[in-house]
């Protein structure tokens, strides 16, 4: 075909030739938004992953200072001078330790559901994790010290 054959093909065919270039123009641009949707679902789901690792971080600091805290109370109950001060202490670090569990099952859920609790809610089936229990462990020692003497030894902290 020469130039002028195909100049009068378009021509004559303006319509047509018009149609195809919108569906080409058309397919390029889904392909390409598509390939952009995709691109910015990846750049969505890495952000919220590094969201979930900030609080999940910032949740582990949390329990270290309250641990720690709640360690320093029962290493020094004694030293103490009145009971209400040694008491709001307590209460203050029974808040932050109840606090921490609670949040903690947002990051640690239940393990094994199919094995404990059939009868439950799906959210309280099976069993606590290990770093919930440690939290838990560390709320029951709190809430069982006193200033003076009680039911837990020296070795509480």
């Amino acid at each position: 075909m020469t130039g002028d054959e195909i100049y009068n093909f378009i021509m004559y065919h303006f319509e047509v030739v018009l149609t195809f270039l919108g569906a080409l123009v058309a397919f390029f641009s889904a392909y390409f938004a598509r390939r952009e949707t995709r691109r910015q679902q990846m750049i969505q789901t890495e952000s919220l992953r590094i969201n979930i690792d900030n609080a999940s971080l910032e949740w582990g600091n949390a329990a270290i200072d309250t641990m720690g805290r709640a360690a320093a109370l029962a290493s020094s109950r004694h030293q103490f001078t009145n009971d209400v001060a040694f008491q709001s202490n307590k209460t203050n670090l029974m808040i932050g330790l109840s606090s921490l569990i609670e949040r903690g099952r947002m990051f640690f859920p239940n393990l094994e559901p199919e094995s404990k609790g059939g009868e439950k809610f799906a959210a309280f089936k099976g069993e606590r994790p290990p770093i919930l229990d440690a939290l838990m462990w560390a709320y029951h020692e709190t809430n069982a010290l006193q200033r003076e003497g009680g039911p837990t030894g020296d070795n509480s902290a």
